[in-house]
């Protein structure tokens, strides 16, 4: 169970968020996006006449693309709510900077509160997406990584990028994810998708040259570990460096200057 201190904020920003029917609308949106990508996955999903070696390849092409649609739209989620999430505190926000809590803990009880929900909508998507292809069951395993890894990178890069471009004197939300701030956001959530593409990607490969036969159990091991180990580490220390910048940067900066 989370600290006291800690519930009552992520109970706050769930109950701003469900307050605001522009917020909502928005989310609406993308899960209607989501469900037209989905039912269009379905007619793409088979070919007929290529050899098992050949399937395996194919549903792994799929899950990838299965991956980039589904980053792509936690993207834009990211992005529209998660970055502002910090600036929603707007003009009372000395009093949270001044408070015992300290920034670094808010900013702990931001990420939390969206890992929790994003990820589970981002797990349910892609699973949808993983059913639907039908992949072998070392195939779907794989993306295990996905869920466990890339919602919780995303978020924790959007948060302290939210920290770093943060607005408190606003007059609309809307202010708030149309800024250069929100730009420079998205830049890098792309890059960090790149790089968990590419390790989801490997890993995939791997998996494919097991099954194929091409590659004996322990070099599986070798190579997947040695992939999942730097994927992870990589993902870790990036959220936490830009994590400790965001305190370092509203530390230093004057009250008046927000």
């Amino acid at each position: 169970p989370l600290p006291p201190q800690l519930r009552a904020i992520v109970r706050k920003d769930l109950r701003l968020q469900l307050r605001d029917p522009a917020q909502m609308l928005q989310l609406l949106l993308l899960t209607l996006i989501i469900g037209v990508y989905l039912s269009h996955l379905h007619f793409i999903k088979s070919m007929e006449g290529l050899d098992p070696g050949l399937h395996r390849w194919w549903k792994a092409a799929l899950l990838i693309i299965n991956y980039v649609m589904c980053s792509l739209t936690l993207s834009a989620v990211c992005t529209r709510f998660v970055y502002p999430a910090l600036s929603l505190e707007g003009r009372s926000f000395w009093i949270v900077q001044k408070s015992p809590l300290g920034l670094a803990t808010l900013l702990r009880s931001k990420f939390i509160c969206w890992t929790i929900p994003i990820t589970g909508m981002y797990s349910l998507t892609l699973l949808c997406g993983v059913y639907i292809t039908s992949p072998s069951i070392a195939l779907a395993v794989t993306s295990l990584y996905a869920i466990l890894l890339t919602p919780a990178t995303l978020v924790g890069i959007s948060i302290a990028f939210g920290g770093l471009y943060a607005e408190f004197d606003w007059e609309h939300v809307s202010q708030l994810s149309s800024g250069g701030g929100s730009l420079i956001t998205m830049l890098a959530l792309f890059f960090v998708q790149v790089f968990h593409l590419l390790v989801y990607g490997l890993l995939l490969v791997c998996t494919v040259r097991l099954l194929n036969g091409d590659d004996g159990l322990l070099l599986f091991l070798v190579y997947s570990g040695a992939i999942l180990l730097a994927g992870i580490l990589t993902s870790a220390f990036v959220v936490r460096f830009f994590m400790r910048r965001a305190v370092q940067y509203l530390e230093d900066n004057s009250l008046h200057n927000y």
